[in-house]
């Protein structure tokens, strides 16, 4: 704690003055990223130039649906993530790598659909029924990470497995798979580690009436969802070694480096790095510090923390 204080008074006045990069809409009245490994604090364009061809980051997201549509911090916190990809964008154009980009809320047998979408031979409203997409998540807060690659030698590729196939392993259990669902899936399929587990049983008690059956079924269709994605971020790597990785996903399945990036960082050794917005309710150092601090039981809650503060109409 001592050392997470000493380099916060150092940093925090730099970082602090960094221009953001803001779009039409709604921007943080401050903002600062915590690097977990350095113990410093960075502006957007810092952090970018921390990028290097061939990394993976994972940028945990808190969804965004119909209840929190009309909030300014639903738009900053979006809105950030194509700041994110825009950034490393910049900063990697000159070393000839290009940034691609993962969805969490795509289906990847349905890879053809995001494709034609992305090359203007799908108009919207069809590429929205192509792939299904939920309409209580406002595709307004999506768009623009998923044609961010448009025009670029990057790719938006979709990550995971159908809908039915996990809502059924949710209901019924792995074991109720058909032949045509079980060759839909991932190469390898393991349940999530220890800590991940711990965190999921503890959230699933905020929700009565599940029984312990209940709770191992979604927790096997929760590591599938990771199992898929990493599988899917690995493939896209792979074929373009040169380029950075950016996947966009539920905050839960990045958090302290458990579910997604596990995984990914067990099937591969490529360089996986975690993103997590947090809004503060002040911009005092105290609360940065704390918001910054390791969590007691799980350690960093992530390798970058995204602070931000306030709303400012663009």
């Amino acid at each position: 704690m001592l050392m997470l204080l000493t380099a916060f008074f150092l940093n925090f006045a730099h970082a602090r003055t960094g221009a953001p990069i803001t779009s039409v809409g709604w921007h943080a009245q401050n903002e600062s990223i915590w690097d977990t490994r350095l113990g410093r604090w960075l502006t957007l364009d810092d952090f970018a130039k921390t990028a290097v061809p061939g990394d993976i980051f994972v940028f945990g997201e808190d969804h965004a649906d119909l209840t929190n549509a009309n909030s300014p911090e639903t738009y900053i916190h979006h809105d950030n993530q194509t700041r994110l990809i825009r950034a490393l964008q910049f900063n990697l154009h000159s070393r000839n790598s290009a940034v691609s980009v993962g969805m969490e809320f795509l289906d990847y047998t349905l890879q053809k659909f995001v494709d034609q979408y992305l090359a203007g031979t799908l108009d919207e409203p069809t590429f929205l029924k192509s792939v299904g997409w939920n309409m209580s998540r406002p595709f307004e807060f999506y768009r623009s990470q998923i044609l961010s690659t448009r025009g670029t030698s990057g790719f938006t590729r979709a990550l995971n497995v159908p809908d039915a196939i996990s809502n059924q392993v949710a209901q019924k259990g792995k074991n109720s798979l058909t032949f045509s669902q079980q060759v839909l899936l991932p190469p390898l399929w393991e349940k999530g580690n220890s800590d991940y587990y711990q965190r999921f049983t503890t959230e699933m008690a905020n929700h009565p009436g599940f029984t312990p059956t209940d709770i191992e079924n979604y927790f096997w269709a929760q590591s599938l969802w990771d199992d898929t994605m990493a599988w899917q971020a690995i493939d896209v790597h792979d074929d373009n070694p040169n380029n950075v990785t950016v996947i966009i996903v539920g905050e839960f399945h990045m958090k302290f480096s458990g579910g997604l990036p596990y995984e990914i960082r067990k099937q591969n050794p490529t360089p996986v790095k975690t993103i997590l917005q947090i809004e503060a309710s002040d911009w005092s150092p105290n609360t940065l510090s704390y918001l910054a601090s390791p969590d007691p039981q799980y350690g960093n809650k992530a390798d970058y923390i995204w602070v931000h503060f306030g709303s400012v109409k663009n």
